[in-house]
C-alpha cells in the first residue's frame, strides 16, 4: 500500500525564508575586495568567499524544496546548513584573529553575537529539516 506524503508547507516555508534572509551575506563582495586591495586581514577572505558560496547556492535550493522533493534535495539542503554553520564559525575565528573588519564598522560591531545566533537559527531549521515528516516529503521517492 502506497501511502501519500502530505507537503510540509511550514518547515519549507521556514527553509525558504531562512534561505532569502541569507541573501545579505552578499555584503561580502565589498570585504573580498577590501581584503584583496590590503585594507582588510586575509583571516577575512576565506569566511567571505564562503558567504558568497552560501547565498549563491541557497537560491537553487529555495526552488528544489518546493519542487524536487527527492533525497538530493534534503541532502543539498543539509550540506547547505551544514556550509552555513561552518561558514559562522570562520567568521568567529577571523574575528578572534583580526578583529571586525573595516567594511563590516559602519554596521555596528556585532562582533561574535550574530554568527553565533545565525549558527543556532542554522542548526534549528537543521533539525525541522531532519523531523520524521519532513523526511517522509523528501524521502518519499524512494519508497
Amino acid at each position: 500500500m502506497n501511502q501519500t506524503v502530505v507537503r510540509p508547507r511550514i518547515p519549507l516555508a521556514v527553509l525558504t525564508i531562512w534561505i532569502f534572509l541569507q541573501l545579505p551575506r552578499f555584503i561580502a563582495w565589498p570585504l573580498i575586495h577590501s581584503v584583496v586591495t590590503g585594507s582588510d586581514p586575509a583571516a577575512w577572505l576565506f569566511p567571505a568567499l564562503i558567504d558568497i558560496v552560501v547565498a549563491v547556492s541557497g537560491l537553487p535550493l529555495a526552488a528544489l524544496a518546493w519542487t524536487r522533493p527527492r533525497l538530493g534535495t534534503w541532502v543539498y539542503a543539509l550540506v547547505w546548513l551544514t556550509l552555513s554553520i561552518f561558514d559562522h564559525a570562520s567568521a568567529m575565528t577571523a574575528f578572534y584573529i583580526a578583529g571586525v573588519p573595516s567594511v563590516f564598522r559602519r554596521f555596528g560591531e556585532g562582533g561574535l553575537t550574530v554568527p553565533a545566533m545565525q549558527s543556532l537559527l542554522d542548526i534549528g531549521v537543521f533539525s525541522m529539516l531532519y523531523a520524521k515528516r519532513v523526511r517522509a516529503y523528501f524521502l518519499q521517492t524512494l519508497g
